[in-house]
């Protein structure tokens, strides 16, 4: 009888085990491979920028009990391949971890650091998001400047 249900109990485990890994690899992101080209028409802007701070935004007392706090990038903009982007620009400073599809690629979030990013506005905001598949990525890393060219400089005003 002993023997019975420890079998049972490992069938269970087992069966429930297996359908947590499916579960996780459901929720898993994955990326059709795009070329920078096609990058460049879907983006709503394209810049190569530095973070110069990352800061908290400004929130009321009713969204801080419904959702983390949001936090803020804040760029030194050198160049610009698509959008009216400033010499200063801000974005959600959203970092992708845990299977989140959308943010900055892990790590990239530090003040000092210089990136190629390619964003996108978030719908009914003016907010603009970027996300795994979009080649966002640091300096260091990317070599779609190739396919890029040159891009221009930015306007004086700040976003």
């Amino acid at each position: 009888m002993k023997d019975s249900n420890l079998c049972y109990l490992t069938s269970i485990t087992v069966c429930v085990l297996s359908l947590l890994t499916i579960v996780d690899t459901a929720n898993a992101c994955s990326c059709i491979p795009v070329t920078v080209s096609e990058l460049k028409q879907k983006a709503d802007i394209i810049f190569r920028g530095t973070i110069i701070d990352i800061h908290a935004a400004k929130r009321d007392v009713i969204t801080d009990l419904i959702q983390p706090p949001k936090r803020i990038a804040v760029f030194h903009v050198t160049g610009i391949w698509k959008g009216d982007v400033g010499q200063t620009f801000e974005m959600p400073a959203i970092e992708k971890s845990g299977g989140r599809c959308g943010g900055f690629p892990e790590g990239s979030l530090v003040v000092g650091n210089e990136l190629l990013v390619y964003a996108y506005r978030g719908n009914g905001t003016d907010e603009y998001f970027t996300d795994i598949c979009s080649h966002t990525s640091l300096l260091t890393q990317t070599e779609d400047f190739k396919e890029l060219g040159r891009g221009r400089v930015p306007r004086k005003k700040v976003n």
